[in-house]
């Protein structure tokens, strides 16, 4: 019996001071793990549950930390190898022991997030107990390890039923139920933690991604799309790399990849139309003259020698009147009769096409660019050695200074393609011409202005503008108050009537050349979970 008992005490004693000794290690890691220290809390975990394998608790604090470890590791790691740079292996044979170029363009590459792998079909799940329970049996259900924080609290013992129902759904709804949020730690594990902000700061994720910015985007729409995306989804940082074209996002994995996919439903290729115009164009302009033209004006001269006086030598009609010293001559002019009439006609149709897309204005003009000068350089007092410089060429006067502007038609269009049938054009158009007036030596232009909304069915023309002007002149002269009595006024005065007549009518018609994204590809609906509380990355 004493040999029994030696022998008992002997067996029992080792197995106390390693229970003793792993205890005291699983305390120390807690307070590691407590102050942030997660490599040296795993490697004490990993000798606790070195000595006491049948621990659950040990595993645990392992599995928990396995994510944080490594991302700590890889952040002092070396960085990657330079291409032509050869690595030796330490072992007996180093060349057959280096990695290949996959090997190394692998390592070089970021790891993804874990995804979790699960049992895709439905389960009918009828459980009562804590949060705890509930976790594990629907990993259970589902083949997903469950593991759970150290300072989770199971709480209250609940009934939870489900039929027919997925993973998604069966995660999502217990943790609705208990107030808790999972991360995935591997492909077959998940971890469980409390519903609080601390929590998920320590245990959530973060994730970095690239997205390319598409060829039929600019720089300034991927801004736009950029700043919606992370207003929508409060997006830790986005950055817009121009240069490289690309888009630069971090934040937890859930969400990078909401933010992702929503940047790339915004940047899908917008619809595209194919603008048909038409620019009628008719001028009419009639002309008449009738009427007697009389002469207003009667020079008088001195005839007479008087004084050695010489009488120019006049040619016309000269009615003389008086004698001797006195003699003097009235010119007479000549009086003509005028009866004509001209009409001129004239017709312009020009066709033209326009392409724009959806949103964006398109522009077109047709017609001249006239310079116009806004300020000419002159010396201020132009002296005799001024401008015997200016005649040498050694003095040259500065360019001056202009500006063109543009003549002719200037159309301005934006489409808002809503379906395969209709689309809304926002159109602004601008005639302008030269008047042939000016103003201090600048010229006078005239100009018109249109600005309206349609919308068309895609196919049907549309008469968008319309201008019609009338203009009458009439003119009347003659002499004096013979012009003014009535009836008999017309033999002594001219009469003259211009009318001009101008139309301008333009049309359009609409062709969609490519469809919107709405009806390209099916609507997604991208669910992120309630405010604070995103969805896990399962």
């Amino acid at each position: 019996m004493r040999l029994m008992r030696g022998v008992c005490l002997l067996i029992c004693l080792p197995l106390a001071m390693w229970a003793d000794e792993a205890g005291r290690l699983y305390k120390e890691a807690r307070k590691a793990e407590s102050r942030g220290q997660a490599v040296e809390a795993f490697t004490l975990y990993a000798k606790a549950a070195g000595l006491r394998p049948d621990q659950p608790r040990y595993r645990m604090g392992l599995e928990r930390l396995q994510v944080r470890v490594g991302q700590a590791l890889a952040a002092v790691l070396p960085p990657p190898p330079q291409p032509g740079t050869t690595i030796v292996v330490a072992g007996d044979d180093p060349a057959s022991e280096l990695p290949s170029r996959a090997d190394l363009l692998r390592a070089e590459q970021p790891a993804e997030p874990p995804r979790l792998r699960y049992s895709g079909s439905l389960q009918d799940l009828d459980i009562q107990g804590d949060a705890r329970a509930l976790y594990e049996r629907v990993g259970e259900a589902f083949r997903v390890r469950v593991v759970f924080d150290p300072d989770f609290s199971p709480g209250p013992t609940v009934r939870f039923r489900l039929t027919e129902a997925s993973f998604r759904e069966a995660i999502r709804a217990v943790m609705a139920l208990t107030s808790t949020f999972v991360v995935p730690l591997d492909d077959s594990t998940l971890l469980v933690a409390a519903e609080n902000q601390q929590k998920r700061n320590e245990l959530e994720p973060f994730m970095a991604a690239l997205l390319p910015i598409p060829q039929v985007m600019s720089v300034e729409e991927a801004n736009e799309v950029g700043r919606a995306v992370q207003q929508a989804l409060d997006i830790k940082r986005l950055i817009v790399d121009a240069g490289r074209r690309q888009v630069y996002l971090r934040d937890t994995v859930t969400r990078v990849r909401l933010a992702r996919a929503l940047y790339q439903e915004l940047s899908r290729r917008r619809g595209e139309v194919l603008l048909d115009f038409e620019l009628v164009s008719s001028g009419r302009s009639n002309v008449i003259n009738f009427g007697a033209t009389l002469p207003t004006s009667f020079p008088v001269f001195n005839l007479s020698p008087f004084g050695g006086n010489r009488p120019p030598a006049e040619t016309g009609t000269v009615l003389s009147l008086g004698g001797g010293d006195t003699l003097f001559g009235i010119r007479i002019g000549d009086a003509a009769f005028q009866a004509d009439w001209a009409r001129s006609q004239g017709d312009l149709l020009t066709r033209f096409q326009l392409r724009a897309t959806d949103g964006l204005p398109a522009s077109l003009h047709i017609g001249d660019r006239f310079p116009i000068v806004n300020a000419i350089f002159s010396p201020i007092v132009l002296t005799d050695e001024i401008r015997d410089l200016e005649e040498q060429g050694q003095l040259r006067t500065p360019f001056p200074s202009f500006t063109f502007e543009d003549l002719g038609l200037v159309l301005k269009v934006t489409p808002r393609v809503h379906d395969l049938r209709e689309v809304t054009l926002t159109l602004e158009a601008e005639f302008r011409v030269l008047t042939g007036a000016s103003l201090n030596g600048l010229p006078v232009i005239s100009t018109r202005k249109f600005s309206s909304a349609v919308r068309l069915r895609l196919g049907e023309t549309s008469l968008v503008s319309g201008l019609a002007a009338v203009q009458r002149i009439m003119t009347r002269s003659g002499f004096g108050p013979l012009a003014r009595i009535p009836l008999l006024g017309r033999l002594f005065s001219r009469s003259a009537w211009q009318t001009e007549q101008t139309e301008l009518i333009l049309s359009i018609t609409p062709h969609l050349t490519i469809a919107p994204p709405g009806e390209q590809f099916p609507s997604r609906v991208l669910y992120s979970g309630a405010e604070g509380r995103s969805l896990p990355p399962i």
